[in-house]
């Protein structure tokens, strides 16, 4: 089996990354579970049920995994407060990501 069938095998999709010039693998169950939280917080009135849920879920997980979800949130807003492209709808999100990635993000494993 190809490395290229072994990741589609696992629900990974992998693309090229033109800029960095390397492969990128994708988790796609990731992905479908950001689809999931994006369209329940885009739909009218949901966001507090979505924010009850999702607190709900991460004060059920081991304290080490809580540990990993917040390390890598922490890399995802600061990954987000670099790129390059954005507009008016997210201006805002931007510069927060930007404010909160200058914080120091020390997350030790125990």
């Amino acid at each position: 089996m190809t490395y290229l069938q072994e990741k589609l095998q696992k629900g990974e999709r992998i693309e090229y990354d033109y800029d960095n010039k390397k492969q990128v693998v994708f988790d796609t169950e990731i992905e479908s579970a950001m689809k999931v939280i994006a369209d329940r917080l885009n739909f009218m009135g949901h966001g507090d049920v979505c924010i009850r849920s999702m607190l709900g879920s991460i004060n059920k997980m081991h304290r080490t995994i809580q540990q990993n979800f917040f390390r890598a949130i922490a890399r995802v807003i600061k990954e987000y407060s670099q790129q390059e492209y954005s507009d008016l709808r997210n201006k805002a999100s931007k510069e927060w990501c930007k404010r909160v990635a200058e914080i120091e993000d020390y997350f030790p494993f125990i």
